[in-house]
């Protein structure tokens, strides 16, 4: 993805990286949209790699989150034809709220909604929308 990212748009620069160890320096960004990819760590994980976006967002920095509604964990051995491995974890609204609070995030706007029939998984959706509080 990143590959075709950079031949869409070369003028962009792309920085590959783990979620829970970025290649950045703190207070490099201004925002972060993590879009479907919390979904692939380990529910213990969740607090820690919004602790490491709150590291590398500036003090006010924004955060722009979505997710799977629920609890479980969702395996999938194939996708679009091929085979697999992906583990989906769910997470609950607030359950999600409460993590980036305690990671140092003020949740300023939280939206919920139902799957778009025959396109995408039928998975109820969140986004949540935080702010990076400032240091004390």
């Amino acid at each position: 993805m990143v590959e075709e990212a950079r031949r869409r748009n070369p003028a962009m620069t792309f920085v590959e990286g783990d979620l829970r160890a970025l290649p950045l320096a703190a207070g490099a960004l201004a925002g972060v949209v993590a879009f479907y990819s919390l979904i692939h760590l380990e529910r213990g994980e969740l607090v820690a790699a919004l602790r490491e976006l709150a590291r590398v967002l500036r003090s006010g920095g924004q955060l722009f989150v979505s997710f799977h509604v629920g609890d479980e964990v969702r395996r999938v051995e194939e996708l679009w034809g091929e085979r697999a491995a992906l583990d989906f974890v769910f997470f609950g609204v607030e359950e999600m709220r409460a993590a980036m609070g305690e990671a140092g995030f003020e949740v300023t706007a939280t939206t919920e909604r139902d799957p778009y029939p025959e396109v995408e998984a039928q998975t109820r959706r969140a986004y949540i929308r935080a702010t990076r509080l400032q240091e004390p």
